[in-house]
């Protein structure tokens, strides 16, 4: 405290004798503080900078606010050496959460550094109070403040985009919450705030959709770069248009921000929707000749005779060139020649198209429910096992590979697989009119334990409820019992009928959802209550 109080007087002096307005705020870390900043850090205790901070709270002349933040800095660098690896300046560029302040580290008597900051009036209420600092409504009008306005803008368009599914709207949203910490520039001298690890691609979209759907590299401080560059701090760069709109699903890959996915996305299924138009227009103008229409008998065979699904990926395939024009060719020749396609064609495309049906029809899945950002066949589809969806859960795909993995929305798993590999996340839901198969739930109920309890609890699943119990594993502790009953259900309905049953019996506390290898009491003893609690997280 002594060595602290004797910097901030060395500091009132040096500010006073500068002619600024000014009030002082000091303190110093304490043990608790150091140890907990060194283990989240994992730095030394050499390595924790801030020991000691003051903060300097300047009350400015209008329109000089910046200017006098520096002269204060100069004022106090003057006398104390600064540390420049320490120098934090977020008043030329605040952050974007709008937080301005100017952060620098000095060498104080006896080799101790002191953190120093430096702010206006303003900004330090801002920083306190956050957004209702600043909020000025003038005749119904919004914040005064530009940056607030282009935040809540920002915001508005996610919440107001109705391509946007709820994950995406959550992802883009978070997305807008994370500091953005690579500031660029363009040749217009503009500045975009980029979050770290962006890309020449993700600043081409925030610019506008126009510029990344059409861009083929960029130019950055100029030299030529491709679209994957990483953006860095202080990079001038000048996106390169071609005059065509030109997005692969590769691109996918090199973005990073929410906006730059959904807009590729978004141009890819508009480049295959046209690209199935235009191939249909290239097989009428053709078949016309022979007077085939697309709803011709004929239309089975040529697809088993190119191995094809459905009519949609045909012209797709067709305009894509995947399929030449020899291959039609000799299918008309074939068919001239008044011979059928052979039946070995007609019983792998049967076989082929049918497993695919078979696996849509188990999961209750159907293939209008699936938005793919590819064109890969998706050949198999599985449910994950560490959440075990069922129909009538939120639910989302993760494709690896021709394989998708269906996990629920609230899956912790499926969380982390969002964070991380957002392009290979699809939409998914189940499919109307339910499923001819069971599944797997887990139901954990805790209650007071008494003789006959298990045989209620049975009674009410297997007798009133007609279900079918797998496993069964219950404890009591202090007189309390937690049971895990493993059981089949058709669907979340039939699940949350069964909790509604046993949450009624009066010595039941409490049932709620888990995994089928939950272990009782695996949380700690069950605590006694006087309500009722049920729990179905979908």
């Amino acid at each position: 405290q002594a060595y602290i109080d004797d910097f901030v007087e060395s500091v009132r002096e040096l500010l006073r004798r500068s002619g600024l307005r000014f009030k002082v705020k000091s303190r110093f870390k304490t043990v608790s503080s150091i140890y907990n900043k060194m283990q989240r850090q994992g730095v030394g205790f050499s390595e924790v900078y801030d020991l000691f901070a003051i903060r300097i709270i300047l009350k400015p002349r209008a329109r000089h606010e910046i200017a006098e933040c520096w002269r204060a800095y100069s004022v106090i660098s003057e006398k104390f050496t600064p540390n420049p690896k320490r120098l934090r300046d977020w008043i030329t560029v605040p952050k974007e959460n709008g937080y301005e302040s100017l952060h620098v580290t000095v060498m104080g008597s006896g080799g101790r550094w002191v953190e120093v900051q430096i702010r206006t009036e303003d900004m330090d209420a801002n920083a306190e109070l956050g957004i209702a600092a600043h909020a000025k409504y003038k005749d119904g009008e919004m914040f005064e403040d530009n940056r607030w306005n282009e935040w809540i803008d920002k915001v508005r368009h996610i919440l107001n985009d109705p391509e946007l599914s709820d994950l995406e709207a959550v992802r883009s949203f978070r997305a807008n919450l994370e500091p953005n910490n690579v500031f660029v520039f363009t040749p217009k001298g503009e500045l975009y705030r980029m979050p770290t690890g962006a890309s020449v691609l993700d600043l081409a979209y925030a610019i506008h959709t126009d510029i990344g759907d059409s861009a083929m590299g960029a130019k950055v401080d100029g030299t030529v770069v491709s679209l994957d560059y990483l953006l860095k701090p202080g990079d001038q760069v000048e996106v390169i248009n071609s005059k065509k709109p030109r997005p692969s699903v590769e691109w996918l890959r090199m973005v990073k921000t929410p906006r730059a996915k959904e807009f590729i996305k978004r141009a890819l299924a508009k480049q295959r929707r046209e690209s199935i138009q235009k191939g249909r227009e290239m097989f009428l103008w053709r078949a016309k000749k022979y007077n085939i229409t697309e709803d011709h008998e004929v239309m089975k065979e040529l697809l088993a005779f190119v191995m094809q699904p459905t009519k949609e990926d045909f012209y797709f395939a067709l305009y894509q060139r995947q399929i030449s024009a020899d291959r039609i060719e000799k299918f008309i020749e074939l068919k001239r020649n008044g011979n059928a396609v052979d039946t070995k064609y007609i019983s792998q495309w049967e076989k082929k198209r049918q497993a695919r049906l078979n696996t849509f029809e188990e999961l209750g899945l159907s293939e209008d429910n699936l938005v793919l950002t590819s064109n890969e066949h998706l050949e198999e589809y599985a449910l994950a096992t560490c959440c075990k969806p069922m129909p009538g859960d939120s639910i989302l795909g993760f494709l690896t590979g021709n394989k998708v993995t269906i996990h629920r929305t609230s899956c912790p798993k499926a969380i982390e697989l969002m964070s991380n590999f957002g392009s290979r996340i699809i939409k998914a839901k189940w499919k109307e009119g339910g499923s001819h198969i069971d599944f797997m739930a887990g139901l954990k109920v805790v209650g007071l334990d008494k003789v006959g309890m298990l045989s209620e609890l049975i009674q009410v699943l297997t007798y009133k409820m007609k279900l079918n119990i797998r496993k069964v594993t219950i404890e009591s502790m202090d007189g309390m019992f937690e049971g895990v009953f493993i059981i089949y259900v058709k669907d979340i309905e039939e699940l949350q009928a069964a909790v509604d049953r046993i949450v009624k019996l009066p010595s039941v506390f409490s049932v709620s959802r888990v995994d089928s290898d939950y272990v009782p009491f695996q949380d700690g003893p069950p605590q006694s209550s006087t309500g009722k609690a049920s729990s179905l997280a979908t």
